[in-house]
């Protein structure tokens, strides 16, 4: 993230931005100008091994678990 980045985080299950924020983020993505960072990806039955390598402290991006 650079200097003037935004930190967005929605992982208590309340919405802290206003929701035409999101909008603007989608249009932003599909746009191609940002991109998330993915790491790694498990499949749901890997979750264990999953957490283990996030509290490791390591990662270089998002982890991906795939449903």
């Amino acid at each position: 993230m650079n200097q003037n980045g935004k930190y967005v985080s929605v992982d208590d299950g309340f919405l802290k931005i206003h929701p035409d924020y999101l909008i603007q983020l989608n249009k932003i993505i599909e746009a191609g100008l940002i991109q998330a960072v993915i790491d790694k990806s498990y499949n749901l039955d890997q979750i264990v091994e999953a957490h283990q390598y996030v509290d490791k402290g390591h990662k270089k991006g998002n982890v991906v678990i795939t449903v």
